[in-house]
């Protein structure tokens, strides 16, 4: 998904004092009248908690949610207190704080656009299928391969003319220069986006994976035997994509637009949850965090009611149930309205 410059309703919230950092990613203010309020951003997420001057001051207790929201992609430098209060619309005995919203690893002024999604694959010519399907749309697009050499403090850089799928990164380019000189640039230690208008990196985060799709660790950890449960996971892979550019490079800017587009067509948001035992779908809230899957994991799950795009152990036991097990197993699957949209023809 795109950020920018967060959108977020001014609180309107008038302190005693700029937040007080007390660590851990938590900071601490006190309105005029002795609300307490507590920020934390974590991982890019905002959210902001009150409670009343009677109440705690602990973050983790307060009772009321004020914001929660992504506000950047991914992990950022914890910024100083009086960027929330820009964010965040709080003033300081009256006052308006404005700040440098553009410090060094993050740009919150809305200058900078940034984009960035996680999504699944089957391990079998998919993420390649997506590539082509890019390369395909945008013919102007050129491939290429950056190394990172730590040892030796430089890049190894190439040209590339399709994606393999033993191929953990690439970076779909746009330029108007010669692509040789690009990459010779690049070799020399010029930043890419120093050298071509547009990126936007494909990156691999398998090896980054370190939930259990399969359920098995956390199975055989309960002694419940697999062959009990009736059930089949694909074998998947899991990409991150990811960029960011100035808010008025138009030709980035409307690159990524296009590209989002066929994102959008090619993988599918949404799961829903089943009982593992039963098969039936269970009334629980949905993880709106899930990565989107391509539609070939999604054809996969549509074979046959036992297909998951994943299972896991639940802490809790399924209730209104004959010989409650000690446990509850549960699986991930596609929403089924998304069973009913167009299939993309490879």
């Amino acid at each position: 998904m795109f950020y920018s410059r967060p959108d977020i309703k001014p609180l309107d919230l008038d302190l005693k004092e700029l937040p007080i950092d007390e660590g851990s990613r938590n900071l601490y203010g006190q309105t005029i009248d002795g609300t307490h309020i507590g920020i934390r951003l974590s991982s890019g997420h905002l959210e902001v908690r009150s409670s009343h001057a009677e109440g705690t001051n602990n973050f983790f207790e307060m009772e009321n949610i004020l914001v929660s929201q992504n506000i950047f992609p991914y992990y950022m430098d914890q910024p100083k207190p009086d960027v929330f209060c820009d964010l965040l619309g709080l003033t300081v005995q009256g006052k308006k704080i404005k700040s440098d919203l553009q410090q060094s690893g993050y740009d919150l002024s809305g200058n900078t656009v940034y984009w960035h999604s996680i999504h699944l694959a089957t391990r079998v010519n998919d993420i390649t299928h997506f590539v082509s399907l890019i390369m395909k749309k945008i013919p102007k697009i050129k491939l290429l391969q950056i190394e990172q050499d730590s040892a030796l403090k430089e890049n190894r850089c190439r040209s590339i003319d399709f994606f393999m799928k033993q191929d953990d990164s690439v970076y779909f380019i746009l330029t108007n220069s010669n692509l040789d000189e690009v990459v010779s640039a690049i070799n020399k230690g010029a930043q890419l986006h120093e050298v071509v208008d547009f990126y936007l990196h494909l990156n691999s985060m398998s090896k980054f994976l370190h939930s259990d799709a399969s359920g098995r660790k956390a199975f055989n950890e309960r002694k419940r035997k697999e062959d009990r449960l009736d059930y089949k996971v694909s074998a998947i892979e899991q990409y991150a994509l990811s960029c960011s550019y100035k808010k008025h490079n138009e030709i980035a800017s409307n690159t990524m637009k296009k590209i989002a587009a066929i994102i959008d067509s090619y993988f599918v948001k949404g799961v829903e949850i089943y009982d593992l035992q039963t098969h039936q779908k269970l009334d629980m809230p949905k993880n709106n965090n899930y990565p989107s899957y391509s539609q070939k994991l999604q054809e996969w799950c549509s074979e046959k009611p036992n297909h998951y795009l994943a299972v896991w152990v639940g802490k809790q036991p399924i209730k209104n149930k004959e010989d409650e097990p000690e446990y509850s197993y549960f699986g991930y699957r596609p929403l089924k309205e998304n069973f009913l949209k167009r299939i993309i023809k490879y």
